[in-house]
């Protein structure tokens, strides 16, 4: 069965004097769909967001809600749902009456109105609070009221803007399963805001990432992680390895790059020739006391090693003046080595990606 498009941008743009809030994009949200907008920011995503919305008109292109024309359509006949970074909560109701305000606008029968506020509490794990003040509840739980407001009155799209923004770590990464939790309970079709690359990875069917006002790269987490396609995508999204080099001998399978950076070559899975980067990411890179058969084996010296708990990060001086990071948890870590030591840093060839030589183009 085809996959119904709840939401279709085609050519969008926008710009305010002289300066391109948003290139001309396009794409598609699928049905119980969790799409992420990500980047920097001045990136474009908020104002793409803000289009969806209804509360930006565009310059120019489309865009379509359940197949009917939305572009210049008020907000109140898009049928969407939004929560912002501020909770925008009334004060001066009940967290109860705070909830059913979307439904007594559309003039549900009262006794409606009391059953879905008290199912929707207890969705969000908040059915004790239903006569407390919006003051009277910490950031989380505004949050989770934010959020329960929103899709008491199931709304065919819910768009997020930097929901989490305002908590601490703590509370994000809570609010973060809460949220995935709603979405794969409910099915709901989610168009979601953010910079936060933990964020992104941890709720995302898919993953818009933003640059310069359009569109980067577009695919699942894993696509963006591993598969990065630009230098910006790869950079941007996790931490990473990347270095300049040219490609100077092709193999059946492999590619063989010099690096100056590195003082010497390695080895890639794939096909290229002339100058490019390459990406490793450092959890997929490994300290040894010497080199290893089969795999990339660069020889450096340990000068940093940072502690951070679960994971501990080792920063290597190549020959070349090139610094790696090394990245393993904290009790697989088998090496004693001390700053100012000389070891080999290794990593299979697959792991190596291969990008384009500019930010701007993108991999073959």
């Amino acid at each position: 069965m085809a996959t119904t498009i709840k939401l279709r941008v085609d050519g969008v743009h926008k710009r305010f004097g002289s300066f391109v809030a948003l290139k001309e994009t396009s794409l598609e949200l699928r049905q119980g769909e969790f799409l992420t907008l990500l980047g920097p920011s001045g990136s474009g995503k908020t104002t793409l967001l803000m289009m969806v919305a209804g509360l930006m008109e565009p310059d120019g292109g489309n865009l379509w809600i359940d197949g009917q024309l939305a572009t210049y359509a008020p907000p109140y006949e898009r049928d969407i749902g939004m929560v912002f970074q501020s909770y925008a909560l009334f004060p001066h109701l009940t967290i109860a009456e705070n909830i059913a305000f979307p439904l007594r606008m559309r003039r549900h029968p009262s006794a409606q109105i009391d059953k879905q506020v008290r199912d929707v509490l207890e969705l969000v794990q908040l059915p004790h609070v239903a006569q407390r003040y919006p003051r009277e509840l910490s950031g989380g739980q505004q949050q989770r009221i934010a959020l329960a407001r929103c899709i008491v009155y199931q709304p065919s799209i819910i768009l997020m803007d930097e929901p989490l923004g305002a908590l601490d770590k703590k509370l994000r990464d809570q609010l973060q399963l809460e949220i995935k939790r709603l979405h794969k309970q409910l099915g709901t079709t989610i168009l979601y805001v953010t910079h936060d690359q933990e964020e992104t990875l941890t709720m995302s069917d898919r993953v818009c990432l933003m640059n310069h006002g359009h569109i980067e790269q577009i695919g699942t987490p894993n696509d963006l992680y591993f598969r990065p396609r630009t230098v910006f995508a790869a950079d941007f999204l996790g931490e990473s390895n990347i270095l300049s080099g040219q490609a100077v001998s092709q193999g059946e399978a492999l590619v063989t790059i010099s690096s100056a950076e590195l003082g010497g070559s390695l080895h890639a899975v794939g096909a290229h020739s002339g100058p490019l980067n390459w990406m490793v990411r450092p959890e997929r890179m490994r300290l040894a006391s010497a080199p290893e058969p089969g795999l990339n084996s660069i020889q450096g010296v340990l000068t940093e090693v940072i502690f951070t708990g679960g994971v501990t990060r080792s920063l290597i001086t190549t020959a070349g003046g090139a610094t790696l990071m090394v990245a393993g948890l904290t009790f697989e870590q088998g090496l004693t080595s001390q700053p100012g030591q000389a070891v080999w840093v290794v990593w299979h060839p697959s792991d190596t990606v291969l990008l384009p030589a500019t930010p701007t183009q993108e991999a073959a």
